[in-house]
């Protein structure tokens, strides 16, 4: 792997390898995956704790992309987020 792609993966845990990307020009960069809201939280997931574990397993896992909007699930999804 060169060492372009290397800065592309988090370094803190060398057993999670979750690529990044650059997000314009902004210096943010986000998960090359993400974790959506739109048929998870508040739709077919009506358990607060087992969303609350999901949530915290993609964020170990190096996710900071979460996909939400007021009108998944008619707003339920954001109260679940």
């Amino acid at each position: 792997m060169d060492s372009g792609a290397i800065r592309n993966y988090r370094s803190d845990d060398p057993a999670i390898l979750m690529p990044y990307r650059s997000l314009g020009r902004c210096g943010t960069r986000v998960s090359l995956f993400g974790l959506g809201g739109w048929l998870t939280f508040g739709g077919s997931l009506k358990d607060q704790k087992i969303a609350d574990q999901l949530i915290g397993y993609a964020f170990e896992m190096g996710i900071n992309f979460f996909d939400i909007a007021d009108i998944y699930a008619y707003g339920e999804s954001e109260v679940m987020m």
